[in-house]
């Protein structure tokens, strides 16, 4: 009869396989007594089974090592290492020891019959190890049979530790009722730390300042899987993610919930993306709907952090693969959105985005991307480093990098912003059609352009303090119409009493922005003379002068005056100088 270590309770998960012995009440008085006491070899036990510990592992630290073993000699032969039983295995996707498997990987290269080269001449040990792997079942110690079943430290066996924490929701307390608290024997005196140290493809057992198993106890602080690397390191286009990103928030393995992430061959993680960073909607974004986990196609959508909330047409790809293979490095920025992001200003990303990415696009900052909000150029950026050049803050070039005038964004910026060709008025100010912001993080500055969706657009005439001064001037109410590229009403262009009402045939008071008429006097704000009510008729414009002296020469020219280092005259002014 064997008498083994008896279980410390009936519910204990991993040592339900155990030998259906019927026990004499004696024996039964004495197990009772042992408790958790060190596991004992079986009386009467030939050990006619050879185990990894007292046999194998010896065996091939004298005979196999030597080859196949990593260390400052470089990698091992063939990426195959005998050193610990874990590696002896097999490391890779496919096992090189299967229990119970006369196939096995490792006795076939060992078989006098195929053997070759440095295998040639080991009968005795093919002998062993066929007799381990078949018939004792890849056993790590023949005396751990006593207490738990043989495949315990197999990875690939249904009864695995592992596996087991795994189905019981990660309950450590039945392994620290035995070997210890802090699992470094108790009283078995075997320790889980004699193998969970960190080295030979084992998870050291890394515990919490409560005395809690961490989460790296179990598998690796970044886990090999997948996209994990990127997303828990960080990369060329994002910061570090915690866990917590996508699986729920455990501080600890002990959980309730918590699942692996599949390199113990166990089961799929959990994934929870309906909070935090994945689940962010900007103010200005927009969602198809939450944010979702895949778990049969391995992909995930609806999620900020890959752009799903820009509802950019140009993106690559907004519900990635999470097995796909590494894209192209010409597709880092377009997986994810557009370049520029919904044609939405150029692709010079530096220039709005200069603490985030430099003039390579490469980031600057890991921390200022993707974190939930769009991080602009810093308060004292000029304004041409966006649009305009050296010369001039206003285009050319715009936001998209065009240079012609007939782009909306370029239009007749310059042809107002410089003394015109037909000197009928110096410069006009900015101020006059936008909100000129007091550096370029001022609250309107960004206005509804910068939507998902549409092209950066401008906002013109806003009825703000400061703005629009001259536009609006003898009660002038100016329009813009960015679908006609049209403005009207505005007193520059012969909006505000009187000129409003100046019925001179051909004149042009809603100028088209990209497609701009003469400029001549007579032609565009007002007739020559205007005709409205009261004014003289059948003057010439040399003719003017006698009743605008202060603005028009005797010649029909506009007078200027440079005093001020600027351009300056009395004509379009808002102030009605006829004497």
């Amino acid at each position: 009869m064997a008498i083994f270590a008896p279980l410390p309770t009936q519910q204990h998960f991993w040592w339900g396989h155990l030998m259906k012995h019927s026990l004499a009440a004696g024996v039964a008085l004495a197990v009772s007594i042992l408790g958790c006491a060190k596991a004992r070899p079986l009386v009467n036990d030939p050990r006619a089974c050879p185990d990894w510990e007292n046999n194998i592992g010896p065996l091939f630290k004298e005979r196999c090592s030597q080859c196949h073993s990593s260390g400052d000699g470089g990698p091992a032969q063939g990426g195959y290492d005998t050193t610990t039983y874990n590696l002896a295995l097999g490391a890779g996707t496919t096992p090189d020891v299967v229990a119970g498997d006369g196939r096995s990987k490792l006795l076939s290269v060992l078989n006098p019959v195929t053997a070759t080269g440095p295998h040639l001449g080991m009968p005795d040990v093919y002998e062993q190890a066929t007799k381990w792997v078949v018939a004792c079942r890849a056993t790590y110690l023949q005396e751990a049979t006593s207490v738990h079943t043989a495949g315990v430290l197999d990875p690939a066996q249904p009864d695995f530790h592992g596996t087991i924490l795994l189905e019981s929701n990660f309950n450590f307390g039945v392994c620290q009722k035995c070997h210890g608290q802090d699992f470094s024997g108790g009283a078995t005196g075997v320790s889980c730390l004699s193998c969970h140290q960190g080295s030979g493809g084992m998870q050291p057992m890394v515990m919490n300042p409560d005395g809690t198993p961490a989460c790296a106890a179990c598998h690796a602080s970044t886990p090999a899987s997948g996209k994990h690397k990127i997303h828990v390191d960080g990369g060329l286009l994002a910061k570090q993610f915690t866990c917590s990103t996508c699986h729920p928030d455990h501080k600890s393995a002990q959980d309730h919930g918590l699942a692996l992430d599949g390199s113990l061959r166990t089961g799929p993680a959990q994934v929870s993306l309906v909070a935090g960073l994945a689940a962010l909607t900007p103010a200005d974004g927009t969602r198809a709907g939450p944010p979702a986990w895949d778990a049969n196609l391995q992909t995930c959508s609806n999620v900020y952090c890959h752009g799903a909330t820009t509802a950019d047409s140009a993106a690559v790809t907004n519900n990635p693969s999470w097995n796909a293979a590494p894209r192209p490095a010409t597709q880092t920025c377009t997986f994810c959105h557009g370049l520029p992001p919904n044609g939405a200003g150029g692709t010079r990303c530096s220039s709005c985005h200069r603490n985030v990415v430099d003039a390579q696009t490469n980031l600057i900052s890991a921390n200022l991307h993707l974190n939930g909000t769009v991080d602009f150029a810093d308060a004292n950026t000029p304004c041409n480093t966006c649009h305009g050049s050296a010369a001039s803050p206003a285009p050319p070039p715009d936001l998209q990098g065009n240079s012609d005038p007939g782009a909306i964004g370029v239009g007749q910026h310059q042809r107002h912003l410089v003394t015109p060709q037909l000197d009928i008025r110096g410069p006009i100010q900015c101020s006059e059609c936008h909100q000129v912001p007091a550096n370029v993080l001022s609250p309107g500055h960004f206005g509804p352009g910068h939507a998902p969706g549409t092209v950066a657009a401008a906002a013109v005439f806003p009825n703000v303090p400061g703005s629009g001064t001259l536009a609006r001037a003898q009660s002038a109410a100016p329009v813009w119409d960015r679908s006609r590229a049209t403005c009207s009403g505005a007193y520059c262009h012969g909006g505000g009493e009187p000129l409003n009402t100046d019925r001179t045939p051909g004149i042009q008071q809603t100028p088209n922005w990209v497609s701009p008429d003469s400029g001549a006097c007579g032609a565009t704000c007002h007739g020559i003379p205007p005709q409205f009510s009261g004014h003289p008729t059948g003057v010439t414009r040399t003719g003017c002068v006698a009743c605008h002296g202060s603005t028009i020469d005797s010649a029909g020219n506009i007078i200027f005056s440079s005093g001020s280092g600027v351009l300056t005259t009395t004509h379009m002014n808002g102030v009605f100088d006829g004497d």
